[in-house]
C-alpha cells in the first residue's frame, strides 16, 4: 500500500495535480489494489475539480460510490431502529441513483 501511495503522489506530482494524503488514500481504497483505477480515479478527480476546490465527495462520486455523508445518515438511520424511517431513508438514497450493492459494500 505504501509503494502504491508513493507511485500515486509521484504521478500526481509530475501532471501538476494537488492531492493531499487523506484523498489520496481514499483513491486507493476506491481502487481496490488496482494501480491502474487508481491512476484514472486521480486523474478523473484533478479533470472534475481542475477549476475548483477538491470537494471531499468527488473521489466517491467518480468511483459510482455513496458519498460518506450519506453513508453516515443511513447508519444513524439504522441505529434507530423504526422500520418506517430506514425505509424512507434507503428509499431516498437509492433514488439519488446508487445501487443497493454499492450502499451495503459502504455500510
Amino acid at each position: 500500500v505504501e509503494s502504491m501511495q508513493a507511485r500515486l503522489q509521484e504521478i500526481a506530482t509530475d501532471q501538476d495535480c494537488t492531492f493531499d494524503k487523506q484523498q489520496l488514500d481514499e483513491i486507493l481504497q476506491v481502487a481496490n489494489g488496482d494501480m491502474r483505477r487508481a491512476v484514472t480515479t486521480l486523474q478523473s478527480a484533478h479533470a472534475l475539480s481542475a477549476s475548483t476546490p477538491m470537494n471531499k465527495n468527488v473521489i466517491s462520486e467518480i468511483a459510482g460510490l455513496p458519498p460518506p455523508d450519506t453513508v453516515q445518515a443511513l447508519m444513524t438511520c439504522f441505529a434507530q431502529g423504526s422500520f418506517d424511517v430506514m425505509k424512507l431513508t434507503v428509499n431516498q438514497v437509492l433514488c439519488e441513483g446508487y445501487s443497493a450493492q454499492l450502499l451495503l459494500l459502504a455500510l
